[in-house]
């Protein structure tokens, strides 16, 4: 197969479009930046394969120390692939002695006793050929991939840094071809890799941003464990314990996960990991237990939906008699052609359909409770109104702050029609039937 930067830049991970920026034009280089550069472009080199590192691929082209690599590869140090000779050459299948006897370009030494006739070469079988053949093959891949892998790998970089940071490295003439990816990121994270103070206390400030569901909270652990490495480069130590405080202050300022807090103060073991795996729990029971409530909310919006829907249909069947002659009574209402409907119908319909929905067995519909279904005041109609922190004032009563099943970020339980607590002052309008 022919190796071509083609080949080599498709099996990349993160695609040269995606590359992390190491500087830009109002940006000079940065630790962050070059922490970020270094762990993708590092992922493009482990990417291509290696027959020398299965596991590491051609990490050994961007990692700007010899001996992390030989550290990382298990002690084994990467041997640069050399260009092989022609294998007809290099590999004839049979070797001719030289007889300084019988050539008369050799130099003669009248000293030395004449040389013993040489022994006549032994012509090589045919699966050493085959092998050394193969062997050849073998060599050349390594190395045209080796060469194209560099060369994609250094075009990454350049076009990830201002030349303004690296030309002290560029030839005049050769420019950068003859520079390997390993040498422009050393000097880069020579001149730009130092972590400052104030760069500690940002570092300090992104630890702690506030986590908020449902943002995976596998992000928060990323989040803290990021910032605990930037720290050791600016050799500061963050402990474990430390981590967990941080950790537990986060998610405490949800105000979702009180009940959960108080069983992990409870714990026997508490540390890091145990911590992580306790809280990795708790949000997914969390995620599935929001998924039923916002499940049940649509589908008891959705029977008020069809009841609406069906009295309204009915409602356009209704007909009312005539009236007879001025000041004389109304005739009652009773059933015509048109299947004219009582008031005892429209019961028996909304019976029915809530009857049907419940006997699904889902468990969607929200169970009424007299504490969570009160009404908290009436509106300029005199009809029933709750509060819910997200969505506003509303004429369901069986929504309000606690029961909303839609919350968002930062919404607060607690908050009713006569305290609000900063929450939404919209007003939900019921929908109206068709006419």
């Amino acid at each position: 197969m022919t190796i071509t930067i083609d080949n080599v830049t498709a099996m990349f991970p993160i695609s040269k479009e995606n590359m992390p920026r190491i500087s830009t034009q109002q940006q000079v280089p940065t630790y962050s930046s070059l922490l970020a550069f270094q762990d993708a472009i590092d992922e493009n080199a482990m990417a291509i394969p290696s027959w020398q590192c299965p596991d590491l691929g051609h990490l050994a082209l961007t990692m700007a120390s010899t001996d992390d690599f030989t550290a990382a590869n298990d002690d084994t140090p990467f041997v640069i692939p050399i260009q092989p000779t022609d294998p007809t050459l290099a590999f004839p299948t049979a070797i001719p002695p030289v007889d300084p006897a019988q050539d008369p370009a050799a130099p003669v030494d009248p000293t030395q006793v004449p040389a013993a006739p040489a022994t006549p070469a032994v012509p090589l079988d045919h699966f050493t050929v085959l092998e050394r053949q193969r062997l050849y093959v073998a060599q050349r891949d390594a190395f045209y991939t080796y060469k194209v892998t560099e060369k994609a790998l250094r075009s990454l970089i350049l076009n990830s840094v201002d030349d303004q940071y690296i030309n002290y490295l560029k030839d005049p003439k050769t420019k950068y071809s003859k520079v390997a990816p390993r040498t422009i990121l050393a000097a880069l994270w020579k001149s730009y890799g130092r972590v400052e103070v104030s760069d500690l206390s940002a570092n300090d400030k992104r630890m702690k941003v506030q986590w908020n569901p449902p943002t995976p909270i596998s992000n928060l652990w990323k989040q803290l464990s990021d910032g605990r490495k930037f720290a050791l480069a600016g050799n500061e130590t963050i402990s474990t314990t430390q981590l967990t405080r941080f950790a537990y202050d986060n998610i405490a300022a949800t105000g979702l996960f009180n009940s959960d807090l108080a069983k992990w103060r409870r714990q026997k073991i508490q540390n890091w990991t145990a911590f992580r795996q306790f809280f990795n729990i708790a949000s997914q029971d969390r995620e599935k237990n929001t998924t039923t409530q916002e499940n049940g909310y649509h589908s008891a919006n959705s029977v008020k939906q069809v009841v609406q829907e069906e009295i309204a249909a009915m409602l356009d069947n209704f007909q009312v008699p005539e009236p007879e002659p001025v000041r004389q009574p109304l005739a009652p209402i009773t059933e015509s052609a048109n299947a004219a409907i009582t008031l005892a119908d429209i019961t028996t319909l909304i019976t029915t359909l809530m009857a049907n929905q419940n006997n699904k067995g889902n468990g969607n519909i929200v169970p009424s409770n007299e504490s969570n279904h009160a009404s908290q005041g009436t509106n300029s109609a005199g009809k029933g109104i709750t509060y819910c922190y997200t969505h506003g004032i509303t004429q369901n009563l069986q929504h309000n702050s606690k029961t909303c099943a839609r919350k968002c970020e930062g919404h607060k339980d607690n908050a009713t029609l006569h305290n609000k607590m900063g929450g939404s002052t919209n007003t939900m309008q019921a929908r109206k039937p068709r006419n």
